[in-house]
């Protein structure tokens, strides 16, 4: 599996050095028209630029109000934040009622989305060529944290003339609030809530085949094969990787059921709520390329088990840091109240990690979402996204900026809730939004209480029609099967346990032959393609 890893790497990164030597041939490319498609729907779209401390320029999209509601005034301002190669342009491939940037206009907030240096949109500095000069490309996940993120904040701020705003990132872009907050005090004041989607923070319990197949011997041998080819930047978003994903990927292509399958390796399988047609629109604006020390923060991320600061290696860390290991960031220090978002199916971020990370914040809610094959990028192209996530999303929000909560459909399962507190210790049986003010939740059933050990109780409630477990004050139809949260609130001098509901999580099956045949195809058509249409 080693082998397989490095030849996989090796494959893709000669295709990135031919980019790097030939950008005439091979010029980045914004095939996925952002704006287009934005007013497509009936939605304004602005572009702003920011300049961070260290001289990178970022592109950072708003969508200011919605054809539902042109009122601009009084919006409550919230900043998304993308993934690991990702962009603004992975949050809207799902469209209107279903784009969580285009959802939060139509209830009323002023919504901006960032682009992280380096990716197609934010390839731009005062002063380097990030084609000419190597310089550019020496920031990681350190760097987006702790420069672009609070960059980008005091923007949308001074010209919002807000005090704070709320931030939702996923995936890698959760991980850039957990360094700004843990990092830079002052932005606990600046953000009055923030909503996690699947948030990369501890990856080490990590279920995905392909990032599996990377070890600590891997990683070095990566490493090796970098500084031979002189690498600097990943998977730009080129004529070479749109080819490439149109050859793959394309609605009518007899080779799209791989692309499906890389899909499904890395981050879960779902093909109920994967579309096709969407898969296709996503790739055309995925990869957005990134650099590669961003890669590798994250891979070191992975084996490490822990979120630190980047490691050059002991010699270089006591120079950089004065230890020999890089510091960890120290969560302690965050104060804004955090709701972990994650999925069921997710292979990338699991719950045993989402408990590890809950354990170390103080005010917290976590949100199991009640579909069980709910996977990692579900949370940008599930086609029930609305139903699935985004309500819960938008409520646990609209706690913090005074809008009023979103009614649930009947047939809306709602998701198993957790919530830590500094503030009290009381334990509860909840509906699915919880207030920070107090972590106060009412019991309907039975509760247990200690002063350091705290266990929530579960309501079972049966119906004459279905089987339905509850403890939520939402409406339940007689036609359907419907799971609510069960909440547990501790202090954070406690030690908490949680009790989930009867909900079980159904493990897809990928272990069939077709699913392991198709693998194998996948990385040898990738690679044969990516090394033929790099030496013709």
């Amino acid at each position: 599996m080693q082998n397989i890893a490095i030849t996989i790497l090796f494959c893709l990164l000669s295709v990135l050095q031919s980019t790097k030597s030939n950008n005439e041939q091979f010029p980045p490319l914004r095939t996925f028209d952002i704006e287009s498609k934005v007013k497509g729907f009936g939605y304004p779209f602005e572009k702003h630029s920011v300049t961070t401390a260290d001289g990178y320029i970022l592109e950072i999209h708003r969508v200011q109000y919605s054809p539902k509601s042109k009122e601009t005034n009084g919006r409550p301002p919230v900043l998304i934040m993308h993934g690991l190669l990702g962009s603004s342009a992975d949050f809207f491939h799902v469209g209107v009622g279903n784009a969580l940037p285009l959802r939060l206009s139509d209830i009323g907030y002023d919504v901006w989305l960032g682009n992280s240096r380096g990716n197609s949109w934010s390839r731009n500095h005062k002063t380097l060529n990030p084609d000419k000069n190597d310089t550019f490309w020496d920031f990681c996940l350190d760097e987006l944290g702790t420069e672009d993120a609070p960059a980008i904040v005091d923007y949308v701020l001074k010209a919002t003339g807000t005090q704070s705003l709320s931030f939702v990132g996923h995936s890698t872009g959760a991980a850039e609030f957990f360094m700004l907050a843990s990092s830079k005090s002052e932005y606990n004041k600046k953000i009055n809530a923030m909503a996690a989607l699947a948030p990369v923070v501890y990856v080490n319990h990590s279920s995905s085949i392909v990032l599996n197949m990377i070890n600590a011997n891997d990683y070095t041998a990566v490493l090796a094969l970098e500084k031979t080819l002189k690498l600097n930047e990943f998977l730009q978003h080129n004529f070479a990787v749109e080819a490439a994903l149109y050859f793959l990927c394309k609605d009518d292509s007899k080779y799209q059921m791989l692309c499906e399958t890389a899909l499904f390796l890395l981050q879960g399988y779902d093909p109920k709520e994967l579309d096709k047609n969407v898969m296709y629109d996503f790739l055309l604006s995925f990869p957005a390329g990134t650099s590669i020390k961003q890669v590798n923060h994250f891979l070191q991320t992975k084996i490490s088990g822990k979120l630190r600061k980047f490691d050059y290696g002991i010699i270089k860390n006591l120079d950089v840091y004065n230890q020999r290991s890089p510091p960890e960031y120290d969560f302690s220090n965050i104060s804004v109240p955090i709701g972990l978002f994650y999925g069921q199916n997710d292979l990338i971020v699991t719950k045993p990690e989402i408990d590890e990370l809950a354990s170390k914040l103080k005010n917290v809610t976590t949100f199991e979402i009640p579909y069980p094959r709910f996977t990692h990028l579900d949370f940008l192209l599930a086609t029930d996204l609305d139903s699935l996530s985004n309500v819960y999303v938008m409520n646990y929000l609209n706690q913090y900026n005074g809008l009023d909560p979103i009614p649930t459909t009947t047939s809306t399962t709602s998701p198993t809730t957790s919530t830590t507190s500094a503030a009290t210790s009381t334990t509860s049986a909840t509906t699915s939004t919880t207030s920070a003010a107090t972590s106060t939740t009412s019991a309907t059933t039975s509760t247990t209480s200690a002063a350091t050990s705290t266990t929530s109780a579960a309501t079972s409630t049966t119906s004459a029609a279905t089987s339905t477990t509850s403890a939520t004050t939402s409406t339940t139809s007689a036609a359907t099967s419907t799971t609510s949260p069960t909440t547990s609130t501790t202090s954070a001098a406690t030690s908490t346990t949680s009790a989930t509901t009867s909900t079980t999580s159904t493990t897809p099956a990928t272990g069939s032959s077709y699913y392991w045949t198709a693998s194998l195809v996948l990385i040898m058509t990738e690679c044969i393609y990516f090394g033929f249409f790099y030496y013709v």
